[in-house]
């Protein structure tokens, strides 16, 4: 499954630098909303768009660990790898096991884009089937990432896009957990788009995101 948008992303993204530089310094404290899964934690990628994140808490063993949970992990944007491909942008998104206990993850986390109060713009990232899951293993400190796909707003036409800037991407890893707020301000879609949107979410893949690597 592939976006459906025109190869503009070159073109604009010396435009986006200072937008993206928002992302870049220390993240204001996130909205209860988009936190805890409120305004902004409606309809994710798990129940709308038909991903589903990683399911959360449940055992295993050491040589067949249970699925990590929000508790296990951090999350960061590793905005300094950011690539583009097909015209759109790819952002790394890098999950580390901080736990004293091995865990994995499985299929796609859900992920969205919200404004400033937490609220969610347009449709959640739709998950990119084009690219099968696999499940990841993580050893404590061990990192995986996934990658979020982002077209160009401006390709739509503004009625149907109803352009606004976002204020957080917002990740949830595990079904049923907290979702995340990671600051990022960037053109986005308010209306409803065509499928699959402006959003597509790859599935998660072993180590750190690195520019180059998204294939």
């Amino acid at each position: 499954m592939k976006l459906h948008i025109r190869l503009g992303w070159a073109a604009g993204i010396a435009g986006l630098a200072g937008v993206l530089l928002a992302g870049c310094g220390p993240a204001a404290a996130p909205p209860p909303g988009a936190a805890g899964g409120g305004a902004a934690g409606s309809g994710g990628a798990g129940s709308g768009a038909g991903g589903g994140a990683a399911r959360g808490g449940s055992g295993g063993t050491a040589g067949n660990p249970g699925l990590c949970s929000d508790r296990d992990v951090t999350v960061s944007l590793g905005l300094g790898q950011v690539g583009a491909a097909g015209g759109s942008a790819l952002y790394p998104i890098d999950i580390t096991n901080h736990s004293a206990r091995g865990c994995r993850l499985d299929g796609y986390p859900a992920a969205w884009l919200a404004r400033a109060s937490g609220a969610r713009i347009g449709t959640a990232a739709a998950p990119d089937r084009a690219v099968p899951p696999q499940p990841v293993r993580l050893a404590p400190g061990g990192s995986a990432h996934v990658w979020l796909q982002v077209g160009t707003a401006a390709d739509y036409p503004a009625s149907t896009c109803q352009p606004v800037t976002s204020h957080w991407l917002v990740i949830r890893v595990a079904d049923g957990g907290p979702a995340r707020s990671l600051q990022l301000a960037l053109p986005a879609c308010a209306g409803q788009l065509p499928a699959p949107g402006l959003l597509l979410v790859r599935p998660f893949e072993p180590g750190r995101g690195e520019k180059g690597t998204a294939g």
